[in-house]
């Protein structure tokens, strides 16, 4: 049993790692696809880094903006999955914190 105590941390990391690969490939395509949209999710209007804030505004963007509203399939695939993703770090962050209490 000691020896799978972290298995779940690294499950959650690897999650991480996926959403991100994921994120950076949606991001291409909306660059490719939706240009202006793109440059206005690149403003930068509170000095922070300027990948931050793309991503930042990505994200906010497929929640509640531009591509939320958009019937690309691959937009709303990542929308889908990210969920996914989402929810299982979450509950095997859960289940480490678990472990490692009872161990």
């Amino acid at each position: 049993m000691s020896a799978f105590i972290y298995l779940p941390f690294f499950v959650a990391l690897s999650c991480l790692f996926f959403r991100t690969f994921h994120l950076k490939k949606i991001a291409t395509h909306v660059k490719n696809v939706y240009p202006d949209e793109w440059n206005k999710l690149c403003e930068n209007k509170m000095g922070m880094n300027i990948t931050t804030a793309s991503f930042a505004n990505l994200e906010e963007s497929m929640k509640n903006g531009f591509l939320s509203k958009q019937k690309d399939p691959l937009v709303q695939s990542f929308h889908r999955k990210d969920r996914i993703i989402i929810v299982s770090m979450f509950a095997f962050t859960v289940l480490q914190l678990v472990l490692a209490f009872f161990n």
